[in-house]
């Protein structure tokens, strides 16, 4: 599997305990050997956890960090990806 890692960035690691991050992209090497797939998920990984950052920095992420985290566990204990609302509002109907 292709991963997103990265350290956390100075500015914030008095807010973000953790040296680095990394988390899985759910993408197989096999079928991205390239990275391509594995790029792209990983920068939206990436924008989650620059605002994330930006939201502990101005004091609002307290509750709703915990709030984001708890639905994003929920969707992957069920084997889904967690998405916004307004990224749900743009994918086909099934």
């Amino acid at each position: 599997m292709w991963h997103y890692y990265r350290r956390v960035p100075p500015e914030y690691a008095h807010l973000d305990r953790r040296h680095h991050v990394k988390l899985s992209t759910k993408i197989k090497v096999a079928t991205d050997r390239s990275g391509t797939k594995a790029g792209r998920v990983a920068a939206k990984l990436n924008a989650t956890m620059e605002a994330d950052w930006r939201s502990l920095a101005d004091g609002r992420a307290a509750d709703t960090k915990q709030a984001y985290g708890d639905a994003v566990k929920i969707a992957r204990s069920l084997g889904l990806d967690y998405l916004q609302p307004a990224q749900i509002s743009h994918q086909p109907a099934q």
